[in-house]
């Protein structure tokens, strides 16, 4: 059978799938009753609502236009209907973030494995991969966050808010499949355990199994997850939580490089056979256990403690195709397992929250201390094997090396991390209020050898202080201007360099911040300028030393407008100007240039509207796209701009008293080719040798599913 009559075949078999809910109402009646359809019965919920609040570190949950911080909320219903299933997938609507790689980043400014990223609050592993099921929201608040979060990089936080259970009951079923072969059984229930719903839980089962767009690939996701909510008194939540995720993806297209002075090839077709191996990839299983319990002291007073446990264990044997000719596009494939093959995360947090006024003067206080314990494991006989040489325009496959047991492990690195956090947001009558916070912050790191020597540790400990003033002309809206300056682990020399390895000393990040937000309406709108100074580490050439050598200067400017354009239109968008530079340089053909991966403009601009001709029918639409960027630090080589077009279509209805929808996506529906993923091979923000590595995005993909509630 020819592989597009496979797509055929797949994509036809929802209408089998649909059946479900119909079936599951004809039984529920006779045995030749037909059940009943009410056509566009179903409202979606208005997530105006979901986008306006959000969990801003320290300072607990607040609403955004109160707030002198840049924080973006995505809510999932957002993602789902576009029938994303990652975090990358929701971060693609925010223009200021990247997020193709597994770590996030923000502002220019890349995030750290642990230290940016959180689940409810707890931080986590940074580099390992989440299902978007088992989340309400992701919440990111960019730029420099040290004051409220603890010693951080300057990418700001991203926050993946766990699906809670209401006091209602929820059975929901998802059935997909899409034009590889993949098929997707998602099952999200919610279920009170007591008569009075004190007692309540939810759990998401998902299998997700079949193949990517990539030739001679596999896809497995499999999630099993569940949150119980335990309402002690009318004063005290607890709230329990486990998940198991197992994710598997092998044979999609390797990372591409390219040789000192060499010219990046423009993007290749990512579904031909030999850019990946399909022996090669990622097998992760992420376990994770946290509890979080809120009590209330006193009226305004609350005190709320928790502690996270995660285990990331993970099979990485990621493939390089560096490029070496860039006439011939002669390339070399080699593969690497060097990298780590467990995290364990031990996270904590305790805050207290309240209220005090003093004389004409309110006060919300906080007092907080936030921290963790990470360790990482690599294998023993984790190796770079060179697998053989092609062309650009004949890939090869190679015969599979022979790779380390990943379970036969050594301690590679340990960090510990504590912070103690104090807040004051001061209300100088109703109009302005001023913001400051600050956190004091112990590190202490160290790496180890295979053999079990360990290297000196390095650490240290400092302030991280803020300052905001915030003007309210009315009640929905507000500008405000603030100082942050945040404290942060230095750099990992990387492989190639002189002192691989070595860690370098702490970093300091600082951020001036201007901004406005107002509720104009039914649309929620926003402004951002921001710059951004933090030191700079690369080596000059391979082989040489790894060192701070300058400093990024990133100067931006933020623009979003979220909510109801009509009756009929909903957006969720943004534009982003960035101008990204490398100053104070030793190297002078790298002073005062852009730093790589970089573009100086990025929007992203989706849309849903309601089809009044039928009802029940929406059409969504979503465009992106981003400008040329960087591919070395003297600039004298660009990766091109890309603009990328979603569309989807979304009909909902009630089959047998049963709340359906019915969803049909394109993805990348022009079948643009483009690199993505664009960095220079450092760990905290854009550093390394200089010459960029990026990642082929994904073709045109196209996905259907049917939900319904039981």
């Amino acid at each position: 059978m020819s592989q597009s009559h496979k797509k055929k075949s797949h994509l036809s078999s929802l209408a089998l799938l649909a059946l479900g809910p119909a079936l599951h109402g004809a039984q529920a009646q006779t045995a030749v009753a037909l059940p009943a359809v009410t056509i566009g019965g179903e409202a979606q919920p208005d997530l105006r609502e979901r986008t306006r609040r959000a969990a801003v570190g320290a300072l607990g949950e607040r609403e955004l236009v109160d707030t002198p911080y840049a924080v973006s909320v995505v809510p999932t219903e957002l993602v789902a209907n576009q029938q994303g299933k990652t975090i990358a997938d929701a971060l693609r609507y925010l223009p200021w973030v990247q997020a193709d790689a597994v770590r996030p980043q923000a502002r220019g400014v890349q995030g750290g494995v642990i230290q940016n990223t959180r689940i409810d609050g707890f931080n986590i592993v940074g580099t390992t991969d989440y299902p978007l099921e088992q989340f309400d929201r992701i919440e990111v608040m960019s730029g420099v966050a040290g004051s409220l979060y603890g010693a951080a990089n300057a990418s700001g936080n991203f926050n993946y808010v766990l699906k809670r259970a209401e006091r209602e009951p929820l059975r929901r079923i998802a059935l997909g499949t899409n034009d590889s072969g993949g098929r997707l059984v998602h099952a999200d229930f919610g279920q009170p355990l007591d008569a009075d719903g004190k007692l309540r839980l939810r759990a998401n089962l998902l299998d997700d199994e079949g193949r990517s767009w990539a030739p001679n690939s596999v896809l497995r996701r499999q999630l099993g997850s569940l949150a119980v909510d335990a309402d002690i008194d009318a004063a005290t939540r607890l709230e329990l939580n486990a998940s198991r995720y197992h994710y598997v993806a092998r044979g999609l297209p390797g990372s591409f490089a390219v040789a000192t002075g060499v010219k990046f090839p423009g993007p290749v077709d990512p579904a031909r056979e030999g850019y990946g191996q399909h022996y090669a990839g990622a097998d992760n299983d992420t376990r994770t256990m946290s509890f979080l319990l809120h009590r209330e002291l006193a009226p305004d007073w609350t005190l709320t403690l928790g502690y996270l446990r995660q285990i990331a264990d993970r099979e990485t044997s990621a493939v390089t195709n560096t490029v070496t000719n860039a006439t011939t596009g002669a390339y070399t494939t080699s593969a690497s397992t060097t990298t780590a093959s467990r995290f364990t995360v031990d996270s904590n947090q305790l805050r207290l929250n309240g209220r005090a006024v003093t004389g004409p003067v309110t006060h919300a206080l906080t007092l907080a201390n936030s921290g963790f314990d990470w360790e990482n494991f690599n294998p023993v006989a984790g190796r770079s094997v060179t697998l053989g040489s092609a062309r650009i325009g004949a890939p090869m496959d190679y015969a599979a090396p022979v790779w380390p047991n990943y379970v036969a492990r050594y301690r590679s690195a340990s960090q510990q991390q504590q912070a103690v956090m104090a807040a004051d947001e001061l209300g100088l009558g109703d109009r302005w209020k001023l913001m400051l916070s600050a956190s004091w912050s112990r590190m202490k790191l160290r790496n180890y050898s295979a053999a079990g020597v360990a290297s000196a540790p390095m650490s240290d400990d400092g302030l991280s202080p803020a300052a905001s003033l915030m003007y309210k002309p009315t009640a929905d809206s507000s500008v405000y201007a603030g100082y942050s300056d945040t404290l942060q682990p230095g750099d990992v020399a990387p492989a190639g360099s002189a002192n691989a390895g070595q860690w370098l000393s702490p970093y300091r990040s600082k951020q001036w911040e201007a901004g406005w937000k107002a509720r104009a309406a039914d649309l929620d709108l926003s402004a951002t300028a921001f710059r951004i100074v933090r030191p700079y580490a690369f080596a000059a050439a391979t082989g040489a030393v790894y060192a701070t050598d300058g400093e990024q200067v990133n100067r931006g400017i933020e623009l979003g407008a979220t909510g109801r354009a009509s009756e009929l239109l909903s957006i969720y968008s943004g534009l982003t100007w960035l101008d990204p530079k490398l100053t104070q340089s030793s190297v002078a053909a790298s002073e005062n240039k852009r730093i790589v991966g970089l573009s100086r403009l990025a929007a992203s601009v989706a849309g849903e509207l309601r089809i009044p001709a039928v009802a029940g029918l929406s059409l969504s639409a979503r465009v992106a796209g981003a400008g040329k960027r960087a591919a070395n630090n003297a600039n004298t080589d660009w990766i091109g701009g890309y603009v990328v077009a979603d569309a989807g279509l979304r009909y909902n209805a009630r089959i047998g008293g049963n709340a359906t929808v019915w969803r049909l996506s394109a993805n990348n529906l022009a079948d643009t080719r483009y690199w993505t993923n664009v960095v220079a091979g450092g760990l905290n923000g854009y550093s390394g040798t200089g010459n960029a590595a990026a990642t082929v995005a994904a073709p045109r993909t196209v996905i259907a599913s049917v939900q319904f509630d039981l």
